[in-house]
């Protein structure tokens, strides 16, 4: 079966892949059911965040769990629009998605930056809702409130 053009250069972009071991391996850690449950990815842009998170993307497909994939730079900074972003994330797993449902899943946020008039909410409300297992990466430009920590 021939690969999309897009998957080509996704492999090729992983395979050159550098860096980052600390960051992977706390990944792969949290993958195995191990803290932390919440990772947070900052920096400037073009650093690589978002080759990092498909990076996780692949990495958690690899271990069989499903990937709800949200860039906060396309949705409305609310929580209905999170929300809404999430539901879809979720439906698009198809059949998969129960893995979303019983905590299997990893939830990877591109553009956490977006969401900074909400990050109250999405700290101590949203993420808080979803499945106890859930992996959480968020990547963005600023690094994390103090609350976070």
């Amino acid at each position: 079966m021939a690969k999309n053009l897009a998957a080509v250069v996704e492999e090729a972009r992983l395979r050159a892949f550098v860096g980052r071991t600390a960051e992977i391996a706390d990944f792969d850690e949290a993958l195995r059911g191990g803290p932390p449950r919440v990772l947070y990815v900052h920096g400037p842009g073009g650093i690589g965040k978002t080759t990092l998170l498909h990076l996780f993307r692949a990495r958690a497909r690899a271990a069989g769990r499903p990937v709800i994939a949200i860039d906060a730079r396309g949705i409305d900074c609310s929580p209905d629009g999170v929300r809404e972003a999430y539901g879809k994330a979720v439906a698009n797993l198809g059949e998969s998605a129960a893995g979303g449902a019983d905590g299997r899943a990893v939830l990877l946020i591109d553009g956490y930056e977006h969401l900074g008039p909400i990050d109250g909410w999405m700290r101590d409300e949203f993420l808080a809702s979803v499945p106890d297992g859930t992996v959480v990466v968020l990547a963005g430009r600023t690094p994390p409130s103090p609350r976070w920590r």
